[in-house]
């Protein structure tokens, strides 16, 4: 059995109450935490990417996660990516034609 130092009192009390002092069960349920995490990390990133690319909604992103839209939009930010995507292309010409008369 691994011998930890747990110098938190929160983590220690975890540790003692929820794992009965079980440092191999305690490792490994932190083991497992740590990459369901990289693993949930990379399923955003890639969504994130089909987003971008034009390929999935919001909604679509809410529904592969099962989490609403205000939670993407907060990972979004999080994540750096912008959620607004507007073309000014369009409003340029429309400026550009009424400035001429």
């Amino acid at each position: 059995m691994t011998t930890i130092q747990i110098d938190d009192p929160w983590l220690e009390s975890i540790y003692n109450h929820e794992f009965k002092s079980n440092s191999t069960l305690f490792l490994e349920t932190f083991k497992t935490f740590l990459t369901e995490n990289y693993q949930k990390k990379k399923i955003i990133k890639a969504l994130f990417k089909q987003y971008e690319d034009g390929e999935i909604s919001i909604g679509k992103i809410a529904e592969k996660l099962h989490i609403d839209r205000e939670e993407v939009w907060e990972l979004m930010e999080k994540y750096n990516v912008y959620w607004v995507d507007y073309d000014l292309s369009a409003d340029d010409k429309t400026i550009v034609k009424y400035l001429r008369k």
